[in-house]
């Protein structure tokens, strides 16, 4: 049930990176990889950068354990009144907060990207940020509706939201003559996607039966509950984000940066999007209720089915990205306004950030067991931790590496902020790797090196294709050598992949 719910998300979401990807294409083709694609990812960034604290961060972190929990104990009745009293509240504060940030948007745009030159550059940006600001609201009731959806092992809805999100975006970036003109409509578009997202969540939840109301604000006893919950929650979030905020800061103040980590960053999230939050999102949930019952057990062996096929695929992606970075960057985006400079400084920014694949997938798994136990205040502990070592390594690494240090600051962090959230559950009690598990991943590795090396071998055999058919050659042939290597190391076997398919 477990993989068969994550397969569900995985499947919607590849379709959603797709047309993500799609979007990617038109933008770094219009914009290019310069100052208006720059604009543009700052007034994109401003709503998602609050997103996790009202969206699928904080917010979710404590409304799920606590739904699932009264879904589990006390039924639907009870559950739903519990989503209408939440429902206001959030309402109320979503409008209070977004006027904030509407009437201080200049501040916050000198803030966040002090590096952006020019008094018409940033007014646009702020102007643009103050239609885009809204968008917030919309994307945090669809988060909210989705943590009621995925509680009642109703996956798919949330999953596919995105899709719209991408189609929207697409047909809004084709309008426009200037670049001026289509970011413009870029930021209305962000908008319409907010509402077309709404309209989808809210059909789900009426075919559910599970449509929530307005009621009047009143604390009921899991209100409070939730709200002592996330205030942890939402500085665990915010200093998540800081590491965002730090990583804009310094790059702003080298010419395209921005850019070049944003491009990086989306390819090395297709595989992260796929598997790591995939599992997080199923997880959460499932982890709730057991561990409502009492049941650690279940609950640990939960998380080492999740480990074990999530490491499966994102230890050999790791290396995939890393050896073919120069080869993805330009078969997806050179083109146009993007040029061979943009793709090389891009490849090299995403072999850093594929260092930290398998550490970014891993924390979305441990993150949830302590959510679903209630504990929202030992990941803001190492949160912490890791923002200071995030800020520290990036100013270090910039003086040599510029970007890309950057990039590879974040991916240390990654590691860091992974095992101390795994030192401290398996000190609780909370998780254990179950016997050959420690085996399992090692031989993962050692068949993830094979397939480098071989990939890189053959790639002499490929110069002289076209370089779509070079990537497409080198990803099938990489992948079935990793897979035949898995199974002569008995890392799997044939019947163990089966297995992960059937369930």
């Amino acid at each position: 049930m477990f993989l068969r719910s994550a397969l569900v998300v995985s499947l919607t979401t590849l379709i959603s990176r797709f047309f993500g990807y799609i979007r990617d294409v038109i933008l770094a083709a219009q914009l290019g990889a310069g100052i208006y694609n720059d604009i543009f990812i700052i007034i994109f960034r401003i709503p998602n950068f609050f997103r996790t604290i009202f969206g699928e961060g904080a917010f979710s972190a404590s409304f799920i354990p606590l739904y699932s929990g009264i879904l589990e104990t006390e039924g639907k009745r009870e559950a739903q009144k519990f989503t209408s009293g939440i429902q206001g509240f959030l309402l109320t504060a979503l409008m209070i907060f977004c006027g904030l940030i509407f009437i201080f948007m200049p501040e916050l745009i000198k803030f966040t990207a002090p590096g952006l030159k020019g008094i018409g550059n940033i007014n646009l940006a702020v102007s643009l940020s103050r239609v885009s600001i809204w968008y917030l609201a919309l994307i945090s009731f669809v988060a909210f509706y989705g943590g009621i959806l995925n509680s009642r092992g109703k996956y798919f809805a949330f999953a596919a939201a995105p899709v719209l999100l991408n189609l929207v975006l697409i047909f809004f970036a084709l309008k426009g003559n200037s670049q001026v003109e289509k970011l413009h409509w870029l930021s209305y578009g962000i908008v319409v996607a907010g509402v077309a997202e709404l309209i989808w969540m809210i059909f789900f939840l009426y075919k559910e039966g599970c449509l929530v109301r307005f009621t009047k604000l009143k604390l009921s006893e899991d209100i409070r509950t939730m709200a002592r919950r996330i205030v942890p929650g939402i500085i665990g979030s915010g200093v998540a984000q800081i590491n965002v905020l730090v990583d804009t800061v310094i790059a702003s103040f080298i010419p395209s940066a921005l850019s070049y980590l944003y491009y990086a960053d989306r390819i090395n999230q297709l595989p992260l999007a796929l598997i790591g939050t995939t599992m997080g999102i199923v997880m959460l949930p499932m982890l709730a209720k057991a561990f409502k019952r009492g049941d650690i057990g279940e609950g640990i062996r939960l998380q080492n089915q999740a480990i074990s096929f999530l490491l499966f695929i994102s230890i050999p992606a790791s290396f995939a990205l890393f050896i073919l970075a120069f080869e993805l960057v330009e078969v997806l985006f050179e083109r146009d306004a993007f040029t061979s400079l943009a793709t090389n400084e891009t490849a090299k920014a995403l072999m850093a950030f594929s260092l930290g694949l398998p550490a970014y997938s891993l924390v979305k798994i441990f993150v949830a067991n302590y959510h679903a136990g209630g504990d929202t205040k030992t990941p803001v502990k190492i949160a912490f931790i890791c923002v200071i070592s995030n800020a520290l390594l990036s100013i270090i690494l910039l003086q040599n590496l510029k970007h890309v240090g950057i990039a590879l600051a974040s991916s240390i962090s990654a590691w860091i902020n992974i095992s101390l959230l795994w030192l401290l559950l398996n000190k609780n009690g909370k998780f254990k790797l179950v016997s050959g598990m420690s085996s399992k991943i090692f031989k993962y590795i050692v068949s993830a090196i094979i397939m480098t090396i071989s990939i890189y071998l053959l790639k002499r055999f490929t110069v002289n294709l076209k370089s779509y058919v070079s990537l497409i050659i080198l990803i099938t042939l990489g992948g079935l050598i990793y897979l035949l290597s898995v199974i002569i190391t008995k890392a799997t076997s044939l019947q163990e992949i089966k297995g992960y398919l059937k369930r």
